[in-house]
């Protein structure tokens, strides 16, 4: 909200995409925001209440990680002195104040399934840590329940329209560079329950709920994979990854499959190791493979994708996305050189080192 009011980019879209009404997107809208901002405050409130009143879950005052929050972009309020004025006033102590859009109960809002996996996410929020060492949660200070009350209207989602008159879901808005960046769970489920495809921001996977289980017969690789963010890793050294995958999805598979070496074993163990309905891509080269067309892909209902290369505009958007949002490539970048000697190090990996060069050219 202000000072600018969308014109550095309201999230409101572009060209026939753009939604309206862009006015009211831009401004207070349908109050999402401020019932956010409410809620997260009540929980401030109520914290320093707490201490107020004796402190009886002996919260340590060096160690409160609750900030509050406001609607407004105002550094004056990122660093302040709480509570002066007197012990009426309350206990002093320094806080701060972030935007309503860095709220944990914003990102809260959105990856909530309903009404009462709201309430159960919003109790395990952590306010602070005792002086014995213990978390201290949201539930802890009895105020879960209140703020899921003033977030009753704004879990449902807002439908608008865009310029082409196509139907378009507007709920939430976590930051994408310090939380996950999506959408609501509940607007993608409400949007696919109503058509056949879905264009939804997706922000980061990973944060999202996606887990990536990384597949390979080489240690050292899976240590590279592991230190990179990968929930689970698979040893298929022993020709046993399709099971430890079944095993790690609770018998489902995964619902999406990479292959990346082009071997004949490893693109059957993709497929296999995919769930029904779920997709497989292929981008490892080389070798054949022999496929049963109806009980491993057609009787499984898998769509299978290939990629192959990608335009250099795809490449700028990925370097930019990488370069924006500080993606940490240092663990899987195992070697540099210059250009004079590309050769050699395209020899080292063409043996199969593992990990990623960079070439220098300067």
């Amino acid at each position: 909200m202000g000072p600018v009011f969308g014109i550095k980019g309201g999230a409101a879209g572009g060209g026939f995409s753009q939604v309206l009404p862009m006015e009211e997107i831009n401004l207070h809208f349908t109050g999402d925001l401020h019932a956010v901002t409410m809620a997260h405050n009540l929980c401030s409130a109520m914290l320093d209440n707490h201490l107020h009143r004796g402190n009886k879950l002996n919260l340590d005052l060096n160690r409160i990680l609750w900030p509050r929050v406001i609607d407004m972009n105002d550094r004056n309020l990122r660093e302040v002195t709480i509570g002066l004025g007197g012990k009426a006033n309350g206990i002093v102590r320094t806080d701060r104040f972030d935007i309503t859009a860095a709220s944990e109960v914003m990102a809260i809002l959105v990856l909530s399934k309903d009404y009462s996996d709201l309430r159960t996410r919003l109790g395990r929020i952590t306010v602070g840590v005792s002086k014995e060492g213990a978390l201290v949660t949201a539930e802890d200070l009895g105020c879960a329940g209140a703020m899921a009350l003033l977030l009753r209207n704004a879990l449902l989602p807002n439908l608008v329209q865009t310029l082409e008159g196509d139907p378009a879901f507007i709920h939430g808005g976590p930051f994408a560079n310090i939380a996950h960046g999506n959408s609501s769970i509940i607007a993608d489920a409400l949007a696919l329950s109503c058509a056949d495809y879905v264009v939804t921001e997706a922000g980061f996977g990973a944060e999202m709920g996606a887990r990536i289980i990384a597949v390979d017969i080489s240690a050292e690789r899976l240590t590279m994979a592991a230190d990179s963010g990968a929930w689970a890793t698979v040893d298929a050294s022993d020709n046993n990854s399709t099971e430890q995958i079944k095993d790690l999805t609770h018998g489902k598979g995964a619902d999406a499959t990479l292959e990346a070496a082009g071997l004949p074993a490893t693109r059957i163990a993709a497929l296999e190791s995919t769930k029904v309905f779920g997709r497989s891509c292929m981008v490892g080269e080389g070798g054949e493979v022999t496929l049963q067309p109806s009980p491993q892909i057609i009787h499984r209902h898998l769509t299978l994708l290939g990629s192959w290369t990608f335009s250099t505009f795809g490449l700028a958007e990925a370097a930019r996305y990488t370069a924006e949002r500080n993606v940490p490539l240092g663990s899987i970048i195992t070697s540099r050189s210059s250009i004079e000697a590309a050769a050699d190090a395209y020899e080292r990996f063409s043996a199969g080192a593992p990990g990623k060069f960079v070439i220098n050219w300067d």
